[in-house]
């Protein structure tokens, strides 16, 4: 009971500061976006849509998770994200990637944001994949094992997913011995049975306890 209690009261002032920092600024992603729609094989808009993206987990979630009580994002933020999987293939690889799994570490599975970031998340590892364990590679285990999990993340062990593991795994064992080990336990863990964390939006468990 004390466990629970201690877990809670933890819990609400984490997401209570979490709710301080959503004070974010939408025009300049949205501007760039705009830019980026016009002139969508510009390297300067690709450039500064990159750069103007967020960088981090807690930046990602403020703008696009949701939040009733923040102007962010939320409701275009499926735009956002694929712009950033679709229309900047002219930033380099190994700066694109190291975005990607920055933002991956510390994301919570929700629906819709972090959801959407996923199937960017998938398709680079496809895509860039020397270049994607490379960059996890110099991670620490605990850091791999978070961008692993989000990227295992889901409420089924579909069959796409367990032969994606199968092949993954395959691929980059001899290689990336200890980086397939980590992935593994993630795998194992977090794909299937992973429930979404809608609830546990900033604005909803605050308001649920009353704080606000």
């Amino acid at each position: 009971m004390k466990k629970t209690i201690f877990c809670l009261i933890f819990g609400v002032c984490i997401f209570h500061s979490y709710a301080q920092c959503c004070m974010i600024d939408t025009l300049t992603l949205k501007t760039v976006y705009k830019d980026l729609m016009n002139h969508p094989d510009d390297l300067e808009c690709q450039q500064a849509y990159f750069d103007a993206f967020p960088s981090t987990a807690l930046e990602f979630t403020c703008l696009f998770g949701f939040c009733s009580q923040e102007k962010n994002l939320y409701d275009a933020g499926y735009n956002y994200i694929q712009a950033l999987g679709e229309r900047v293939p002219l930033i380099p690889d190994s700066v694109y990637c190291r975005k990607l799994i920055n933002i991956s570490i510390g994301l919570i599975y929700e629906a819709d944001a972090s959801n959407y970031f996923k199937s960017v998340l998938h398709n680079a590892i496809w895509q860039k994949m020397e270049v994607m364990f490379r960059i996890i590679s110099t991670l620490s285990k605990g850091y791999q094992l978070q961008f692993w999990q989000i990227y295992w993340a889901n409420l089924y062990r579909k069959e796409k997913l367990i032969m994606e593991f199968e092949r993954l795994k395959k691929l980059n064992e001899d290689r990336y011995p200890e980086e397939v080990r980590t992935m593994s336990i993630a795998y194992e863990y977090f794909c299937g049975g992973h429930p979404f964390y809608s609830f546990f939006s900033a604005s909803s468990f605050i308001k649920a306890l009353k704080l606000k």
